[in-house]
């Protein structure tokens, strides 16, 4: 049978998932976002992203993802463009709902596969699950040592996917919400060049090099793209961005 310590484990998994039905954290979007965080490390995993993809609108549909995985990870998947090869991304999107990550799966990735690796995501799984408007929800969970077994598989398929029935529809609702009117935001020039230098891996410092303009100018042009996309910080604004056509 289990182990107390494993029994405590699955408990505390339960009540997190009814601490989100009960709307104790509905209401917060970064309350849920650290619930999924501490699900990551009970079930046995260092690093864990949440990615929701919008079905809608096809011409520019939205990226959001909050990362949990190595620093400087989600940056260099932008800037080698990495989401255009991604089979969990293509996968997901075609209406898989489990895929465990190995060399069969990330065959036509390889480049993305080795590079994942070396950043320390060597054993790993997504889980997808869609609301009722098509908005994709793709939650990965991954670590640097340790192969999953067939019995993990189970385990994380079994809380995981309850977790992402109920927190899924909440995070679409949330994000919809903050991103009330960003199909009309536009970008000017220079914040598109800065956005496109950003997304290739340049720092603030380097794109002020390239520009003939100061750091400081630089990081003005990044705030504002913050604000006009109501993005919570860099990153996700230049996710946002690149992934919706803007840039």
């Amino acid at each position: 049978g289990l182990s107390l310590p494993s029994v405590q484990g699955e408990v505390f998994m339960e009540a997190m998932t009814f601490e989100l039905l009960s709307g104790a954290a509905g209401r917060d979007e970064q309350v849920v976002h650290d619930l999924i965080g501490r699900l990551a490390g009970e079930l046995g995993f260092r690093y864990h992203a949440y990615g929701i993809v919008t079905r809608l609108p096809l011409a520019r549909r939205i990226i959001s993802i909050k990362d949990g995985f190595p620093a400087g990870w989600i940056k260099h998947y932008l800037a080698r463009k990495y989401y255009q090869i991604d089979p969990v991304l293509r996968k997901g999107l075609a209406g898989e709902s489990c895929m465990v990550w190995s060399d069969a799966l990330f065959s036509g990735a390889a480049s993305l596969w080795r590079d994942a690796r070396l950043a320390g995501l060597r054993y790993g799984m997504s889980l997808a699950v869609w609301d009722r408007t098509g908005a994709l929800g793709l939650y990965s969970l991954a670590r640097d040592a340790g192969p999953i077994s067939a019995h993990e598989q189970q385990r994380v398929n079994l809380h995981a996917s309850r977790f992402m029935a109920a927190g899924h529809p909440l995070l679409v609702s949330m994000l919809r919400r903050r991103l009330a009117g960003l199909i009309d935001a536009t970008l000017t020039p220079r914040e598109r060049e800065v956005v496109i230098w950003s997304a290739d891996g340049k720092t603030a410092g380097e794109i002020a090099g390239i520009l003939a303009i100061s750091e400081r100018t630089v990081n003005f042009h990044l705030g504002n793209v913050i604000r006009k996309l109501k993005a919570s910080n860099k990153t996700q604004a230049i996710v946002w961005a690149v992934t919706s056509g803007m840039v």
